[in-house]
């Protein structure tokens, strides 16, 4: 229903509010002091292999800009699948407005994400630099990120073994969109170097992106296409969809 929404939402004209380009890049705009928004996100991870069916990972946000610089949210995450859904955490976000792109050389913003949940617990960090030239805006995120994982192995005797697995990713995140009236059109390139234990993986995608801003309502869809892995040395070229969509309304 929310990628539904979205594009009926496409066709609604009026006038602009909060919005973003880009779903995997973040831009440094922050939201007005007292604007709150209720942000659905839904990302639809396609099949990968033969006899997988699709899969979903759900995010509710809250938003709230406590000064012209700097916001807050919650979200509630969850995942579903077909072997059902399952509650996966709670996240509490922070992004400081340091320079506004609007009036400055480039918008600078720092963002930070931690998240707890009943498998997995991580911290994300961003530095966000982005520029906009009349209706052109380039945005581009570092992105680091480190991930406990909980897992578990029955012994012979029965007894349940809980170890945790350490992962650290470093990444980037290049956006490119021009307005267009209501919509902006554009494109995401999506890097990540994943460390984990002795084995590090390299993964490359890119895919268009589309958003669209309304009074009190705004969307954006990016449908990004991993193309290349790294691995081992190793390298394959076998795409991979990750589809996201996030919606914002103000209140």
């Amino acid at each position: 229903m929310t990628l539904l929404a979205f594009l009926v939402a496409l066709t609604v004209p009026s006038a602009e509010a909060n919005e973003r380009r880009f779903t995997y890049t973040y831009e440094s705009l922050a939201m007005p002091k007292g604007v709150r928004e209720l942000e659905p996100w839904t990302t639809v991870i396609f099949p990968r292999a033969e006899g997988e069916g699709l899969a979903f990972r759900q995010r509710m946000e809250f938003e709230v800009g406590l000064t012209d610089h700097l916001l807050t949210a919650f979200y509630l995450n969850w995942e579903a699948g077909t072997g059902g859904s399952e509650f996966t955490g709670v996240s509490s976000e922070w992004k400081l407005n340091l320079t506004s792109r609007s009036t400055q050389a480039v918008g600078v913003a720092l963002y930070g994400e931690a998240s707890v949940g009943p498998k997995e617990s991580e911290l994300e960090a961003k530095v966000i630099v982005d520029k906009e030239v009349g209706q052109f805006v380039v945005a581009y995120n570092l992105v680091g990120e480190f991930e406990l994982e909980r897992e578990e192995e029955v012994e012979a005797d029965g007894e349940i073994e809980v170890e945790w697995e350490k992962e650290a990713v470093l990444g980037h995140r290049i956006g490119l969109s021009y307005k267009v009236g209501k919509v902006s059109l554009g494109a995401e390139i999506l890097q990540d170097t994943e460390f984990k234990g002795d084995e590090t993986e390299i993964l490359l995608g890119a895919g268009p992106a589309i958003g669209w801003a309304g009074k009190g309502v705004w969307g954006a869809l990016t449908v990004p296409v991993r193309f290349l892995e790294v691995a081992d040395g190793e390298t394959e070229v076998e795409p991979a969809v990750d589809a996201r969509v996030i919606l914002g309304f103000d209140f």
